[in-house]
């Protein structure tokens, strides 16, 4: 065989005059490369001992692998397709939505805070400038027991929300028949108190007030703000209340995060209705109200300057 030098290694002829190269000094010193593993055989089923498995009629594949049962939706055996989205559980765990929920409690959901706080103080002024004129009367009268109504649905709705921040310690408390509600999730927790408000009546809230009243409460839930809005439902329903002081404390009340009627209503502009209202400044909150109410006080106005009463 003929060689001679060629840079890294040696160029060769074979036995039929093809040039080879052998190998370098350093590729000689590599050590030899392993042999690839065989693949794995394929699994045998246990029940027949085939491979691949014919357990299956239909498709022939082992079980666990079957795909007859897959749901063409999302591919899944089980199906997964009706999971709830926040509990990930079907059938769903986590209960009714907030706005369900909310309407199981007869809530207006289009309630304008706002606009219904203007039309209360601006009645409330027109009763007291016109004691006389039965109009605002009316007006005052059929105002109050709307909001009274929202307001108290709406009031006892959200205590049974809160009580599920109840703190760990009250888990297994029970005041005066009724047991607090744990869940994560509000709309549950609202649907729940309703039921139990339902069956147990003002004594439900009684035991809410003493749960709120109880030590262990933080900062964010529940504790003596919230003993304070239960308190006023209670003050309400036992008559200690008339409705339109419930629907004037109500407006003002606060919890731990700010005015109560923060669940599913916008506040809107009502925290400057309600500056307004204390210091009597009705002309600046007239433009928030109502047609029927704006047109009310124009008439009045327009009688006290004409003394013409309009028919």
């Amino acid at each position: 065989m003929k060689t001679k030098k060629w840079k890294d290694g040696l160029l060769c002829l074979d036995k039929e005059g093809k040039i080879i190269t052998m190998p370098t000094e350093a590729e000689r010193k590599k050590p030899p490369k392993k042999k690839a593993k065989p693949p794995p055989p394929e699994p045998t089923c246990e029940e027949c001992g085939c491979s691949p498995c014919e357990c299956c009629p239909d498709c022939e594949r082992p079980p666990g692998c079957c795909t007859c049962n897959d749901c063409p939706d999302c591919g899944c055996d089980p199906c997964t397709c009706n999971e709830c989205e926040n509990c990930g559980e079907d059938p769903c765990v986590c209960g009714p939505s907030e706005k369900t929920a909310s309407i199981l409690w007869g809530l207006d959901q289009e309630l304008n805070l706002t606009r219904e706080a203007a039309d209360f103080y601006v009645l409330v002024a027109l009763t007291v400038d016109y004691p006389n004129d039965a109009r605002p009367k009316y007006a005052l009268v059929e105002k109050v027991g709307y909001l009274a109504d929202q307001f108290a649905r709406y009031i006892d709705m959200a205590i049974g929300g809160e009580l599920r921040h109840a703190p760990s310690e009250l888990d297994e408390c029970d005041f005066e028949g009724y047991k607090i509600p744990k869940t994560a999730y509000r709309g549950a927790a609202w649907a729940k108190w309703k039921d139990i408000r339902e069956e147990k009546g003002i004594q439900a809230l009684k035991g809410a007030w003493n749960i709120f009243s109880a030590p262990g409460w933080g900062d964010s839930y529940g504790g003596e703000s919230w003993a304070r809005v239960a308190n006023a439902l209670i003050q309400y329903e036992s008559g200690e209340w008339s409705p339109q002081m419930f629907v004037d404390q109500v407006f003002s009340i606060r919890h731990n995060g700010g005015p109560v009627f923060d669940k599913i209503w916008n506040l809107g502009y009502l925290e400057f209705i309600l500056n307004d209202a204390q210091h009597a400044r009705i002309l600046n909150i007239l433009h928030r109200a109502s047609d029927r109410v704006k047109n009310l006080h124009y008439a009045l106005l327009k009688e006290d300057i004409t003394g013409v009463q309009e028919g």
